[in-house]
């Protein structure tokens, strides 16, 4: 879809100026900015499953209600005439955390605990809401610019908490390697494509392990 093609799915003119493109060509996820001045994720989809297209909106309708300071926030979503919905979300300037570690060098094992532990306490304010993560990896968690590591606390959040399994392409390997095999198991089982489901299932030592070692 390009850029000035997006208008004509409904959203208000003024609304959000695009950005750029995010993640692989083609994709339908752009950086924008909004009126007050703000940059924001729009990621845009559409499925033929009305089943599908309900949980989505409830689901990311749910997440706009959820702030923690190690979570993206979520700012809406809507559903246009088409059939697409939009989904607003915080973005999130910084360095995905394997690739920090990748260049900032492993950090000591007392601060990959105290950001595993936050990234839990993020996860579990979620669940109070009935929301499960799935896509929980290093390579979407952000590094937030600037980093504080001299301060011994490593600044992060993790990304896309209002986008629902539905909406997510298949699992990426490095994606996969995180999930429980119990879930795995589960996602090939049902004969749904891989998502990066792990939420509940996640196994925090593999998280460690990935900075620390």
């Amino acid at each position: 879809m390009q850029l000035d093609r997006l208008l004509d799915r409904g959203l208000p003119k003024g609304d959000f100026a695009l950005v750029r493109v995010m993640g692989e060509p083609g994709s339908e996820v752009f950086q924008a900015r909004a009126r007050d001045g703000r940059d924001v994720v729009l990621r845009f989809w559409r499925s033929g499953n009305e089943l599908d297209m309900q949980s989505a909106v409830e689901f990311a309708s749910n997440a706009c209600g959820v702030r923690h300071p190690m979570l993206a926030s979520v700012f809406g979503v809507r559903e246009h005439a088409d059939g697409t919905l939009s989904l607003v979300s915080e973005y999130v300037p910084g360095r995905t955390l394997d690739g920090w570690v990748a260049e900032a060098g492993l950090p000591p094992l007392r601060m990959a605990i105290d950001l595993v532990r936050r990234l839990a306490l993020g996860l579990h304010a979620a669940h109070q809401r009935g929301l499960t993560h799935h896509a929980f990896y290093p390579g979407n968690i952000v590094v937030v610019e600037p980093e504080t590591r001299p301060s011994g606390r490593i600044n992060a959040k993790l990304l896309d908490l209002g986008v629902p399994r539905a909406m997510r392409p298949a699992v990426r390997f490095e994606a996969a390697h995180f999930m429980a095999p119990e879930a795995l198991l589960s996602e090939l089982s049902s004969g749904r494509p891989l998502a990066a489901s792990v939420g509940r299932n996640v196994r925090p030592r593999r998280l460690i392990a990935t900075t620390c070692t």
